[in-house]
C-alpha cells in the first residue's frame, strides 16, 4: 500500500476517534448537567440585613431556577423586589437580565449583544428553584432599584455581563457577601450566596 494511502487512513482514523470522543464528552456532560440540576433545591434561606432602629421593612429575593425551555439549560438567575413578605413572587417585580433577542443567547458567549431587563422573570423560571430572601430597610431597597434600572438597555455578554452579573451586583448593593467565582450556573450562584450569608 502506498505511503500516501497509509497516511490518509491514519488521519481519517484519528479524525473519527476525535469526533467520537467529542460526541461522547458532550453527551456525558449533558447527562451530568441534566441529573445534577434536577436534584432537589436546598431549603429557602432568609437573612436580615437591617440595622436597628428599624424604619420599615422590604424584601429582596435572589432566585435561580431551570430556564424556561424544555431542557432547562442553562438556568436563569433573577431578583424579586417585594414590599411585604406575603407578596406572590409571580405578581411581584421579578427581574433578570437577558439578551434583547432570543437567538442572541447562542452567540453571547462569543460576542457582546444588546441586553435588557426581563420583567416577570419568575413566570418562566420556577423549576427546581433556589432562593435567598434578604430583609432590608427601605433605603437599601430603593438603592437596589436605582442600580437595577441602570441595567436597562445595556450590553449583554455571557460570562461577563449576564444574569449572574446582574444578581451579583444587586446582592453586593444590598450588602451581601458575594461569590468571587464567575464560572458557575445560576443555581450554583444562589447556593453560594446562601452559604456566604
Amino acid at each position: 500500500m502506498p505511503l500516501r494511502t497509509i497516511t490518509s487512513l491514519k488521519s481519517f482514523r484519528l479524525t473519527v476517534i476525535a469526533m467520537v470522543s467529542l460526541v461522547l464528552a458532550i453527551a456525558s456532560y449533558a447527562a451530568y448537567w441534566y441529573a445534577w440540576y434536577r436534584i432537589s433545591a436546598l431549603p429557602p434561606k432568609i437573612v436580615d440585613l437591617r440595622k436597628p432602629p428599624y424604619h420599615g421593612t422590604r424584601y429582596l429575593t435572589f432566585c435561580a431556577g431551570l430556564a424556561g425551555n424544555p431542557h432547562g439549560f442553562p438556568g436563569h438567575a433573577y431578583v424579586v423586589w417585594s414590599k411585604t413578605n406575603k407578596e406572590d413572587p409571580l405578581q411581584a417585580d421579578s427581574i433578570g437580565f437577558i439578551p434583547k433577542k432570543y437567538n442572541d443567547q447562542f452567540i453571547s458567549p462569543l460576542v457582546t449583544v444588546p441586553g435588557m431587563l426581563h420583567y416577570h422573570a419568575a413566570l418562566y423560571n420556577q423549576r427546581n428553584l433556589e432562593s435567598l430572601t434578604v430583609i432590608v430597610d427601605p433605603e437599601t431597597f430603593d438603592k437596589t432599584i436605582a442600580e437595577r434600572n441602570k441595567w436597562e438597555d445595556t450590553d449583554f455578554h455571557a460570562l461577563t455581563r449576564d444574569c449572574l452579573s446582574f444578581t451579583t451586583h444587586i446582592a453586593r448593593t444590598a450588602g451581601l457577601k458575594v461569590p468571587t467565582n464567575r464560572c458557575m450556573y445560576p443555581q450554583d450562584q444562589i447556593r453560594a450566596l446562601k452559604s456566604l450569608n
